[in-house]
């Protein structure tokens, strides 16, 4: 077999096992942040989510949210300076959406937190969104269906969107974005 054929042939393999990683590595990422999210371990889940993307997507959506509600469309920047005390639902919200804010919300799993995984990770879907981009959807019974979209990395894919559907907005006491927060004990 001349030199050649050799390294063409080892190229079209090199080629073909990264396919496979780039194609199967999301799905190994669902698998790790579901062990992680039955097993409540708050460092392994924290070590799947990019929390500065989670933070701005999670601002941004609520900002849109409440701009439908205000009759200003998809305007995110004519809700900002009608927000009352965003500043402070800001710092809620970036103080939820850490390490720190996943161990309260883990803590405050009561009764059994394993049947409430359960029932949460029973009824998941997945699929690529993008070539950069893959979307979990957790579905759990009479309950909109939520997205979660895993953004891929250098070599690994974390959660970097979550998409809260309007009905679970709807759901908040007051409408005021501070209340997605889980208050520090």
């Amino acid at each position: 077999m001349p030199a050649t054929s050799k390294r063409e042939t080892r190229l079209a393999l090199a080629g073909l096992l990264f396919a496979l990683y780039y194609y199967a590595s999301p799905y190994f990422t669902e698998h790790g942040l579901k062990a992680a999210i039955r097993t409540g371990n708050a460092d392994r889940i924290a070590a799947y989510v990019d929390f500065l993307a989670l933070r701005q997507s999670t601002k941004d959506q609520i900002a849109r949210h409440l701009a439908g509600k205000l009759g200003y469309g998809n305007g995110i920047a004519s809700v900002a300076g009608l927000l009352p005390g965003s500043k402070e639902a800001d710092a809620r919200i970036d103080s939820t959406i850490s390490r720190d804010g996943l161990t309260r919300l883990l803590a405050q799993a009561s009764g059994n937190p394993d049947a409430a995984t359960q029932d949460l990770l029973a009824n998941t879907s997945d699929g690529f969104a993008g070539l950069t981009r893959f979307r979990i959807t957790v579905n759990p019974d009479n309950s909109p269906p939520v997205n979660l979209y895993l953004q891929r990395g250098l070599l690994s894919w974390k959660v970097a969107e979550v998409e809260i559907p309007d009905a679970l907005f709807d759901r908040l006491q007051d409408g005021n974005a501070a209340n997605l927060a889980v208050p520090a004990p």
